[in-house]
């Protein structure tokens, strides 16, 4: 009887100092996380200069990978010199790949290299025609088209595929994300009527400027 009289008593001296509403909040404020970017990306910071455009999403959450291999040349397993068309992030199967900005799917495939691999078309991205392209899903989370039959819609942020490892991936830990930013060239004289392709160019600026690591930096 003391023990109950004295759990009571303890009960009602916990409901004076911690009103319901300062518990609840209190309990959300515990459960709120925040997903900070893998410090391996927020380190390039100091080097890349953001570039502010429509593509405000990263691609994937940035605190659940981390840059495994940038743009630019860097060296093929065979030892011969290459250049890497986009940038790497190594993540767990299953991480959800988000498109970058609105647009609608221009390709959705499985490519022998890039395995199953979604391209976004956002149109004008700062005045140029500018596509997105996401590759080595492990799941492809959009209707499968071939390019010119393609007519599906995409939202900014709309979860697009899942990390895997599909397509020509190599290493210990060969589950990643690559990402190519590609805008079309300018017209040139030596093109045939209608051929401008598009060029890969540098991702990280772009992603440095979404709103996940903008709004740290």
């Amino acid at each position: 009887m003391k023990k109950v009289v004295l759990l009571i008593v303890l009960l009602g001296v916990i409901h004076t100092l911690y009103p319901k509403s300062k518990r609840v909040r209190y309990k959300k404020e515990q459960t709120t996380s925040v997903c900070v970017p893998h410090e391996s990306i927020i380190r390039q910071a100091k080097n890349v200069q953001p570039k502010k455009s429509k593509l405000t999403k990263a691609p994937l959450p940035l605190c659940k990978c981390w840059l495994a291999s940038k743009f630019g040349p860097r060296k093929l397993p065979n030892g011969k010199q290459g250049y890497h068309k986009g940038v790497d992030f190594a993540a767990d199967i299953g991480t959800p790949i988000y498109s970058m900005g609105d647009g609608k799917v221009k390709e959705a495939v499985m490519h022998p290299m890039f395995g199953n691999m979604v391209v976004v078309d956002h149109g004008k991205v700062n005045g140029v025609p500018t596509q997105t392209r996401y590759a080595h899903m492990h799941k492809m989370m959009v209707n499968t088209c071939k390019q010119g039959n393609c007519n599906q819609r995409i939202k900014k942020g709309q979860i697009i595929g899942q990390v895997g490892k599909t397509g020509n991936v190599r290493g210990k830990r060969p589950e990643h994300l690559h990402v190519q930013v590609e805008q079309q060239q300018k017209k040139d004289k030596k093109m045939k009527k209608n051929q401008r392709p598009y060029v890969a160019v540098d991702p990280l600026p772009y992603i440095l400027a979404t709103d996940a690591v903008a709004s740290i930096l």
